[in-house]
């Protein structure tokens, strides 16, 4: 679950408390100044009792798209601000209730698309709808909105600093055409297992990763190695359709094997699969130990490699081997270990 946003937190403390007093309090003593996530206004009015409805119109067109393209805001009615952009005297809104309608009906037409979620909190602070509003814009997941105060120019807006500025094109260009990637990557863990006749039973479990930020289609996994070896499905629900004739075969078909996802892979998930072999080409070396044992260990004849070429429909192909040394492997048959957890050597290339 995400976290709230410092916008969506000091609204939170002000819905908590229990009078207005207190709420005006809160503000006036933590006394936020005005930046990217808070402005204070004093009422737009045509006289001592008629608000000015352009005005605040096109205002609150300019503050939903500002707010709501940048990180969530507050815009609080109702406070003059003193020479430090903090808030200072509270001058009360004459009718709170009258002013949240004005705003609440604007909502559909003052951008494109409408901003949602807006939240008000009327504060009364001068006796019976009278005090000051809160209106609490969050960020929105529909960005980029465009400001539509008719008159107006109808531009994108973002806040900077204190200000509402129209966004410059390169930043736009970015939120009507985020850059996405699928980046799929390859997690090993090897086990090689020593049998009692000296032969070596050798086990990869691989993770499919995809790190990016696009959903992967169409994902091929074909392996290309010098030592016989056999895709597994490791979860018969993972989605993994592998080809059988192929992978049982894999010695005498050029050592290609192929395995294809046939569901999406989106962000961050994973799907797990194996590659196997029960017998690795040995030769069993006599050996004695220090405390006199005798016997027969392993001796791996050649080193090898797994070649991993990933395919997805909407990405470059991306090339993972792991390297298999034949010294590495058998300084560790020397421990006269029966269970060997080992890392290989990890390349990855990328088509450009």
């Amino acid at each position: 679950m995400a976290l709230p946003s410092r916008v969506e937190s000091f609204f939170s403390q002000l819905n908590q408390l229990n009078t207005g007093a207190e709420q005006i309090a809160y503000v006036l003593e933590h006394k936020p100044s005005e930046h990217e996530w808070i402005d204070y206004k004093q009422c737009w009015m045509k006289n001592a009792t008629e608000f000015d409805r352009d005005k605040i119109q096109e205002a609150w067109s300019e503050y939903l798209s500002a707010f709501a393209n940048t990180e969530g805001g507050l815009l609080i009615v109702g406070i003059r601000t003193t020479s430090r952009d903090t808030p200072g005297e509270v001058v009360p809104v004459q009718s709170l209730s009258e002013l949240q309608a004005i705003l609440t009906k604007q909502i559909h037409v003052a951008n494109d698309p409408p901003v949602q979620g807006v939240r008000y909190l009327p504060i009364e602070t001068a006796g019976p709808d009278k005090g000051v509003l809160v209106c609490y814009v969050p960020l929105s997941p529909h960005r980029p909105h465009r400001r539509e105060f008719p008159g107006s120019a109808k531009t994108y807006v973002m806040r900077a600093g204190e200000s509402c500025k129209v966004i410059p094109h390169s930043m736009l260009k970015q939120m009507f055409y985020p850059f996405t990637k699928v980046d799929l990557d390859l997690i090993q863990n090897t086990v090689m297992r020593v049998k009692s006749d000296a032969s070596v039973e050798f086990s990869m479990i691989l993770v499919l990763q995809n790190k990016g930020t696009a959903t992967a289609h169409e994902i091929l996994v074909v392996l290309e190695s010098n030592a016989p070896v056999n895709l597994v499905n490791s979860h018969s629900e993972s989605g993994f359709r592998l080809d059988a004739v192929v992978h049982a075969q894999l010695a005498m078909l050029q050592g290609k094997a192929h395995a294809y996802l046939s569901r999406p892979l989106h962000p961050e998930a994973e799907i797990e699969f194996s590659v196997k072999n029960k017998r690795l080409e040995t030769q069993g070396l006599q050996f004695q130990s220090i405390d006199g044992r005798s016997g027969v260990r392993p001796n791996l004849r050649y080193g090898f490699n797994l070649k991993f070429h990933l395919f997805a429909q909407n990405a470059k192909r991306k090339t993972i081997v792991f390297n298999y040394e034949e010294e590495a492997i058998n300084d560790w048959f020397c421990m006269d270990r029966t269970t060997i957890d080992y890392v290989p050597k990890k390349t990855v290339v990328e088509d450009e």
